[in-house]
């Protein structure tokens, strides 16, 4: 069963109730969003060291990104494609030759762990609390600054 996600390889074209149509072509949005989230990469590690240079551009890493966007597959096939190209280093130099694993549970397991902050100084280092706080914060950002900063205005 095809999981309910979006499908970088699709592209098809839709009509809005007004009649008018549309183009949706997630292989060039997909690869246009991890180009960006390079970029923003890139800046980061700038950021912490003005020194810091990226062993690879994203060119030389685009074709398997685009290879693997396009495989018609479902979810966790595509995940095993990212894990190998990950392996090999092909998308970047990868000292440890192993991709991570990502546990979606993790999260919710260290929730429940959660101590009850009232008992505890050491729940602020948690990457749980960590997370919600900066959610909060963004939430925040979002509703009460960048929204209305563009005239959209959210009850």
């Amino acid at each position: 069963m095809w999981e309910r996600t979006d499908r970088p390889y699709l592209h098809w074209e839709f009509t809005y109730e007004n009649g008018e149509k549309s183009d949706r072509n997630n292989p060039e949005t997909f690869i246009e969003g991890c180009e960006k989230i390079y970029d923003q990469l890139v800046a980061y590690g700038k950021n912490i060291n003005p020194a810091h240079t990226p062993l690879k551009s994203f060119s030389n890493a685009k074709k398997i990104i685009e290879e693997i966007l396009a495989e018609e597959v479902v979810k966790e096939k595509r995940i095993n494609s990212w894990r190998k190209a990950i392996e090999s280093g092909v998308l970047y130099q990868n000292k440890g030759k192993e991709a991570l694993n990502y546990d979606p549970s993790a999260w919710e397991k260290e929730k429940a762990e959660f101590p009850n902050l009232s008992d505890s100084g050491d729940a602020h280092e948690l990457n749980v609390y960590k997370f919600h706080q900066a959610a909060t914060y963004h939430r925040y950002f979002v509703l009460k600054n960048l929204l209305p900063r563009n005239n959209i205005v959210i009850f």
